[in-house]
């Protein structure tokens, strides 16, 4: 970033959020962010663009890791990773968080830090290195929904970052999460540039609530490309998206997708929320007679390969870049130790997302 141009932006004293900022340049965050950093992989017009809405909003940038001093806020040199969910097995439920968690770690190493991890819920008692103050932030996946009082109270004095998932009303925080806009709009271009005019996104409820900027986005640009949008909604409930052998699960996914398969014209292009949920769909549209890859194209999205290495053919899949997500989540809540935990604004950055 030139000094010349922090010196600008940092004579502003409004509080404007990245997010604010990327809205009104009509770009990313992450690009908002490449453009602070002078990244040459940004054309001059888009630079210029994000600068002067910067300087017209009056953007405050955070201050960057460049600095860094491993001795200002720290006393015990850990920080915690806290999973939502009866034990940290929570994880395995998502692959993804093999990525996030490396990300993580790495980072933490990279400045001289260690990460205890504890798995909470409502019926759990608090970890201990929670109780008995032996971190000095934390890092919280997904959120604290359904959390105790008493939890969220002994965490509140901890600079803290949510990762992946939505706020808590009662103990808000920056957020680090993927661009779920981007990754909606990445599916739907590729669908509709290979020639696709029906196409769907196939999701379970759970995604519905957590995922749907994604869905919009979809939407929004397919039909904006002319092709025709569905949404097919399975109604399993607590669907296990790594236990691909389980009879039930397979069954009830396989009606659902039977049913809006049928309607016509059925969809020729289908974005499916996570690889765990392509691994479920596969062997169930095989049955039904399509040709995966010339009767209906599939993209999917995690870049999972525990789930897509034993699919005929691969599909392609969406990398939310988890390893980035977790390295960026450290960086972000160093910050937040370093210079304070801000009381009335919170930040979320949004990763873009890779085809792979």
């Amino acid at each position: 970033m030139s000094a010349d141009f922090l010196e600008q932006v940092s004579t502003h004293k409004n509080k404007v959020s990245c997010s604010a900022v990327a809205t009104v340049a009509g770009v990313s965050q992450a690009t908002v962010s490449r453009v602070l950093h002078s990244d040459p992989s940004v054309t001059p017009e888009t630079t210029a663009r994000v600068r002067k809405v910067i300087e017209e909003m009056g953007y405050l940038p955070r201050p960057s890791l460049t600095h860094w001093s491993k001795n200002v806020g720290l006393k015990t040199h850990n920080i915690a990773f806290l999973a939502r969910g009866e034990s940290l097995r929570a994880l395995e439920r998502a692959p993804i968080m093999l990525d996030v968690l490396r990300g993580v770690e790495s980072t933490l190493q990279d400045h001289g830090l260690c990460m205890l991890q504890g798995a909470v819920a409502e019926n759990r008692d608090m970890p201990p290195m929670i109780r008995n103050k032996q971190v000095d932030g934390a890092i919280i996946w997904p959120d604290l929904q359904g959390m105790s009082s008493a939890l969220i109270e002994a965490l509140r004095p901890l600079p803290l970052v949510y990762l992946m998932g939505g706020q808590e009303t009662r103990l808000p925080g920056d957020r680090i999460q993927p661009n779920n806009k981007a990754i909606g709009t990445l599916a739907a271009d590729y669908l509709v540039s290979r020639g696709h005019k029906h196409v769907a996104y196939l999701v379970i409820p759970d995604f519905v609530r957590r995922l749907g900027e994604r869905w919009q986005a979809f939407s929004y640009f397919a039909e904006q490309k002319g092709a025709t949008v569905s949404q097919i909604l399975l109604n399993t409930k607590d669907l296990e998206l790594t236990d691909v052998d389980n009879e039930e699960v397979s069954r009830s996914i396989g009606q659902d997708l039977r049913t809006a398969m049928e309607q016509e014209p059925h969809p020729t292009g289908l974005f499916i929320s996570a690889d765990g949920l392509t691994a479920h769909a596969y062997p169930h549209l095989k049955k039904m007679g399509f040709q995966i890859g010339s009767d209906i194209e599939i993209i999917s999205c995690n870049s999972e390969s525990a789930f897509l290495i034993g699919l005929d053919p691969k599909p392609k899949s969406i990398s939310l870049q988890g390893e980035l997500i977790g390295r960026r989540a450290v960086e972000q809540l160093l910050l937040n130790i370093q210079h304070g935990q801000a009381k009335d604004t919170f930040y979320t950055v949004e990763i873009d997302p890779q085809l792979h």
